[in-house]
């Protein structure tokens, strides 16, 4: 069973309340600047800023009781932490009223709740400071460059 955690507090707190569905993971777009009919030069020029869209990513829950109230929780912005990625988390907000979707004949209902995601992916590692000594030696695991890049002071 999949397991979801926005703003320190877990669907897992709630009594039969269960992730059905964990959205897609997106790959952001990025802002891009196509500057077109320069003089003396044929095409485009295409001018990649380095800056990334935000993206929706739908989670749905299900409620088997059908009494819970969410909007408490999930509300406004905080770190959501999805159970398939469990070393880090996205930064999201929820603005937007989700849907229910009732379920006839039982008192389960789906709710699909919009999130709307930052496009970096923050690891857990990440959170907590460094000690470094002269013998420190630091690893990236995942082999791309850091991002924000290390700050020694």
């Amino acid at each position: 069973m999949h397991r979801i955690k926005f703003k320190n507090k877990s669907n897992t707190d709630f009594a039969n309340l269960f992730v059905h569905g964990i959205g897609e993971k997106a790959k952001p777009k990025e802002r891009v600047i196509v500057y077109d009919n320069i003089p003396g030069r044929s095409g485009s020029l295409i001018e990649h800023t380095g800056i990334y869209n935000t993206y929706e990513r739908k989670i749905i829950l299900v409620d088997i009781d059908g009494n819970h109230d969410l909007r408490n929780w999930l509300i406004g912005s905080g770190n959501l932490e999805i159970s398939t990625e469990p070393d880090g988390y996205y930064k999201a907000s929820v603005t937007e009223e989700f849907r229910y979707q009732i379920v006839k004949g039982i008192p389960s209902r789906y709710i699909e709740i919009p999130f709307t995601v930052q496009p970096f992916f923050y690891l857990n590692a990440g959170i907590f400071p460094k000690k470094v000594t002269p013998e420190s030696t630091f690893l990236n695991h995942y082999g791309i460059p850091a991002r924000p890049l290390i700050k020694v002071i």
